[in-house]
């Protein structure tokens, strides 16, 4: 299921994907909203960028983003 994430006036995408080897649901969101985040990689711009990113439990490319949890699931699997 997609939704979104309000940061800075600007609306980011994220989805519940369930995770069947772990018999559970994570959020994840794609890596351009993390770098809206953490813009150097280390450093939040907020206290509302750090409570987002701590509900986030991982951030993928776009293209990956896009396919089904099933292929999401497996490709953070092996990214793990």
């Amino acid at each position: 299921m997609l939704d979104f994430f309000e940061y800075k006036n600007h609306k980011y995408p994220y989805k519940t994907v369930y995770f069947s080897n772990f018999n559970c649901n994570y959020i994840i969101a794609t890596e351009d909203f993390e770098s809206q985040l953490l813009p150097d990689g280390e450093t939040y711009h907020s206290k509302t960028a750090m409570e987002i990113d701590e509900k986030i439990f991982f951030y993928v490319p776009k293209e990956i983003f896009l396919m089904d949890d099933e292929y999401i699931s497996k490709f953070i699997g092996e990214s793990i």
